[in-house]
Protein backbone atom coordinates (compact mmCIF):
# COMPACT_ATOMS: atom_id res chain seq x y z
CA UNK A 1 0.00 0.00 0.00
CA UNK A 2 1.54 3.76 -0.71
CA UNK A 3 2.40 5.60 1.93
CA UNK A 4 -1.01 8.25 1.68
CA UNK A 5 -1.31 11.16 4.23
CA UNK A 6 1.59 13.31 5.58
CA UNK A 7 3.74 11.61 2.17
CA UNK A 8 4.58 8.85 4.56
CA UNK A 9 4.34 10.08 8.28
CA UNK A 10 2.55 8.13 10.66
CA UNK A 11 0.05 10.51 12.37
CA UNK A 12 -2.03 7.79 14.06
CA UNK A 13 -1.20 9.14 17.61
CA UNK A 14 -2.18 12.87 17.07
CA UNK A 15 -5.92 11.60 16.30
CA UNK A 16 -6.58 8.51 18.61
CA UNK A 17 -5.23 9.79 22.10
CA UNK A 18 -7.46 12.96 21.64
CA UNK A 19 -10.79 10.64 20.69
CA UNK A 20 -10.15 8.26 23.88
CA UNK A 21 -9.37 10.81 26.21
CA UNK A 22 -11.93 13.64 25.37
CA UNK A 23 -14.81 11.28 24.37
CA UNK A 24 -14.98 13.44 21.11
CA UNK A 25 -18.27 12.79 18.46
CA UNK A 26 -16.88 11.07 14.98
CA UNK A 27 -18.41 10.71 11.91
CA UNK A 28 -18.46 8.31 9.46
CA UNK A 29 -19.76 7.61 6.04
CA UNK A 30 -22.46 4.67 6.12
CA UNK A 31 -24.76 3.28 8.49
CA UNK A 32 -24.33 0.59 11.71
CA UNK A 33 -22.33 -2.09 10.30
CA UNK A 34 -20.46 -0.20 7.60
CA UNK A 35 -16.67 -0.33 7.50
CA UNK A 36 -16.46 3.18 8.36
CA UNK A 37 -18.14 2.47 12.28
CA UNK A 38 -15.47 -0.28 12.47
CA UNK A 39 -12.97 1.81 11.55
CA UNK A 40 -14.43 4.72 13.87
CA UNK A 41 -14.54 1.98 16.81
CA UNK A 42 -10.67 1.04 16.41
CA UNK A 43 -9.61 4.86 16.50
CA UNK A 44 -11.55 6.30 18.95
CA UNK A 45 -12.65 3.40 21.27
CA UNK A 46 -13.94 5.83 23.81
CA UNK A 47 -15.63 8.32 21.64
CA UNK A 48 -19.24 9.76 23.00
CA UNK A 49 -21.12 9.06 19.51
CA UNK A 50 -20.20 7.78 16.60
CA UNK A 51 -22.02 9.74 13.83
CA UNK A 52 -23.33 8.14 10.25
CA UNK A 53 -23.61 10.29 7.12
CA UNK A 54 -25.03 9.32 4.09
CA UNK A 55 -22.16 10.56 1.80
CA UNK A 56 -18.60 11.58 2.21
CA UNK A 57 -19.35 15.15 1.54
CA UNK A 58 -21.76 14.82 4.67
CA UNK A 59 -18.63 13.86 6.33
CA UNK A 60 -16.67 16.77 5.51
CA UNK A 61 -19.36 19.26 6.24
CA UNK A 62 -19.84 17.43 9.36
CA UNK A 63 -16.33 18.14 10.34
CA UNK A 64 -16.08 21.73 8.85
CA UNK A 65 -19.78 22.79 10.63
CA UNK A 66 -18.74 21.43 14.24
CA UNK A 67 -21.74 19.19 14.03
CA UNK A 68 -19.07 16.40 15.19
CA UNK A 69 -15.42 16.71 16.31
CA UNK A 70 -13.54 14.40 14.16
CA UNK A 71 -14.19 12.44 10.37
CA UNK A 72 -12.85 9.12 9.36
CA UNK A 73 -12.87 8.43 5.85
CA UNK A 74 -11.36 5.59 3.66
CA UNK A 75 -8.38 6.76 1.90
CA UNK A 76 -6.75 3.90 -0.04
CA UNK A 77 -7.11 0.15 -0.22
CA UNK A 78 -4.65 -2.89 -0.70
CA UNK A 79 -6.59 -4.17 -3.43
CA UNK A 80 -8.48 -1.81 -5.42
CA UNK A 81 -6.42 1.50 -4.50
CA UNK A 82 -7.00 5.26 -4.36
CA UNK A 83 -11.04 5.98 -2.84
CA UNK A 84 -11.33 8.86 -5.75
CA UNK A 85 -13.88 10.50 -4.38
CA UNK A 86 -12.55 11.23 -1.02
CA UNK A 87 -9.08 12.58 -2.51
CA UNK A 88 -10.95 14.86 -4.31
CA UNK A 89 -13.03 15.96 -1.69
CA UNK A 90 -9.58 16.19 0.67
CA UNK A 91 -7.86 17.90 -2.31
CA UNK A 92 -10.76 20.53 -2.24
CA UNK A 93 -11.08 20.76 1.70
CA UNK A 94 -9.93 23.03 3.95
CA UNK A 95 -9.46 20.29 6.60
CA UNK A 96 -6.58 18.58 8.81
CA UNK A 97 -5.80 15.17 8.53
CA UNK A 98 -4.78 14.00 12.24
CA UNK A 99 -4.51 10.52 12.16
CA UNK A 100 -4.85 7.42 9.77
CA UNK A 101 -5.56 3.95 10.84
CA UNK A 102 -5.34 0.50 8.96
CA UNK A 103 -8.57 -1.81 9.12
CA UNK A 104 -8.73 -5.72 7.33
CA UNK A 105 -11.37 -5.78 5.58
CA UNK A 106 -13.43 -9.02 5.42
CA UNK A 107 -16.24 -8.91 2.97
CA UNK A 108 -19.30 -11.48 3.27
CA UNK A 109 -22.01 -12.33 0.47
CA UNK A 110 -25.28 -12.69 1.92
CA UNK A 111 -28.52 -12.63 1.29
CA UNK A 112 -31.78 -13.04 3.00
CA UNK A 113 -32.14 -16.37 5.21
CA UNK A 114 -33.01 -19.96 3.12
CA UNK A 115 -31.52 -18.17 0.19
CA UNK A 116 -28.61 -19.99 -1.44
CA UNK A 117 -25.89 -18.57 -3.89
CA UNK A 118 -27.68 -20.38 -6.68
CA UNK A 119 -31.05 -18.04 -6.01
CA UNK A 120 -28.94 -14.65 -6.69
CA UNK A 121 -29.71 -12.67 -9.68
CA UNK A 122 -27.64 -9.28 -8.21
CA UNK A 123 -24.77 -8.67 -5.99
CA UNK A 124 -24.76 -4.97 -4.88
CA UNK A 125 -22.50 -3.23 -2.39
CA UNK A 126 -20.34 -0.27 -2.53
CA UNK A 127 -18.15 -0.31 -5.78
CA UNK A 128 -14.71 -0.45 -3.71
CA UNK A 129 -15.62 -3.76 -2.85
CA UNK A 130 -17.39 -4.72 -5.59
CA UNK A 131 -13.33 -4.19 -7.01
CA UNK A 132 -11.82 -5.69 -4.25
CA UNK A 133 -14.41 -8.78 -5.14
CA UNK A 134 -13.60 -8.83 -9.01
CA UNK A 135 -12.17 -12.28 -9.47
CA UNK A 136 -15.03 -13.91 -7.35
CA UNK A 137 -17.60 -11.88 -8.96
CA UNK A 138 -16.35 -13.01 -12.22
CA UNK A 139 -16.54 -16.57 -10.99
CA UNK A 140 -20.72 -16.18 -10.77
CA UNK A 141 -22.43 -16.86 -13.66
CA UNK A 142 -25.62 -14.18 -14.89
CA UNK A 143 -25.57 -12.22 -11.63
CA UNK A 144 -25.71 -8.85 -12.25
CA UNK A 145 -23.77 -6.51 -9.72
CA UNK A 146 -24.99 -2.82 -8.82
CA UNK A 147 -23.08 0.19 -7.11
CA UNK A 148 -24.39 1.53 -3.73
CA UNK A 149 -22.87 4.19 -1.49
CA UNK A 150 -22.00 1.84 1.01
CA UNK A 151 -21.01 -1.73 2.31
CA UNK A 152 -24.08 -1.48 5.39
CA UNK A 153 -26.51 0.34 2.92
CA UNK A 154 -26.22 -2.38 0.79
CA UNK A 155 -26.97 -5.05 3.32
CA UNK A 156 -29.86 -2.57 4.95
CA UNK A 157 -32.08 -2.02 1.44
CA UNK A 158 -31.50 -6.49 0.78
CA UNK A 159 -33.13 -6.62 4.49
CA UNK A 160 -35.61 -3.54 4.66
CA UNK A 161 -37.17 -4.22 0.67
CA UNK A 162 -36.89 -7.82 1.39
CA UNK A 163 -34.97 -8.20 -1.96
CA UNK A 164 -35.48 -11.91 -2.94
CA UNK A 165 -32.48 -13.37 -5.30
CA UNK A 166 -30.25 -10.08 -4.38
CA UNK A 167 -26.88 -10.58 -2.61
CA UNK A 168 -24.76 -8.29 -0.33
CA UNK A 169 -21.39 -7.84 0.08
CA UNK A 170 -20.66 -6.71 3.73
CA UNK A 171 -19.17 -6.97 7.30
CA UNK A 172 -20.47 -9.89 9.00
CA UNK A 173 -21.45 -7.44 11.63
CA UNK A 174 -23.91 -5.63 8.85
CA UNK A 175 -25.42 -9.21 8.29
CA UNK A 176 -25.84 -9.85 12.02
CA UNK A 177 -27.62 -6.40 12.44
CA UNK A 178 -29.76 -6.44 9.28
CA UNK A 179 -30.74 -10.33 10.10
CA UNK A 180 -28.84 -11.68 6.74
CA UNK A 181 -27.58 -15.04 6.13
CA UNK A 182 -23.80 -15.41 5.70
CA UNK A 183 -23.35 -17.21 2.28
CA UNK A 184 -19.73 -17.52 1.89
CA UNK A 185 -17.12 -15.42 3.61
CA UNK A 186 -13.78 -14.24 2.74
CA UNK A 187 -15.12 -13.81 -1.01
CA UNK A 188 -12.60 -10.77 -1.38
CA UNK A 189 -9.63 -11.32 -4.06
CA UNK A 190 -6.77 -10.86 -1.56
CA UNK A 191 -6.74 -12.52 2.11
CA UNK A 192 -4.90 -9.41 3.50
CA UNK A 193 -7.85 -7.31 2.38
CA UNK A 194 -6.50 -4.02 3.90
CA UNK A 195 -8.09 -0.42 4.05
CA UNK A 196 -6.32 2.75 5.23
CA UNK A 197 -8.60 5.17 6.99
CA UNK A 198 -8.16 8.68 7.37
CA UNK A 199 -8.97 11.12 10.96
CA UNK A 200 -9.93 14.45 9.69
CA UNK A 201 -10.22 17.92 12.21
CA UNK A 202 -11.11 21.24 11.66
CA UNK A 203 -8.49 22.47 13.54
CA UNK A 204 -4.68 21.76 13.46
CA UNK A 205 -3.24 19.93 16.50
CA UNK A 206 -0.66 20.68 18.16
CA UNK A 207 0.91 18.40 20.91
CA UNK A 208 3.17 15.77 21.67
CA UNK A 209 5.20 17.38 19.23
CA UNK A 210 3.09 16.26 16.11
CA UNK A 211 1.25 18.76 13.57
CA UNK A 212 -1.95 17.51 11.31
CA UNK A 213 -1.50 17.87 7.70
CA UNK A 214 -3.58 19.53 5.79
CA UNK A 215 -6.10 17.69 4.06
CA UNK A 216 -5.09 19.49 0.38
CA UNK A 217 -1.55 17.91 0.42
CA UNK A 218 -3.23 14.07 1.71
CA UNK A 219 -2.96 12.68 -1.74
CA UNK A 220 0.74 13.97 -2.40
CA UNK A 221 3.26 11.60 -3.64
Amino acid sequence: MSPGPGRGRSLRQSFCFDATECGLRVGYQGVPGAYGEAAAHKAAPLASSYVPYPQFSDVCEAVSSGAVDSGILPFTNSTAGPVTEVHSLLHRSRLFVTGEIFLAVTHCLTALPGTSVADLTRIMSHPQALAQCKRFLGSLANIAQEAVSNTGVAAQTVSTSQLVGVGALCSRRAAELYGLEVLLEGVQDAADNVTQFVLLSRERPMHDGVTGTPATAAHSP
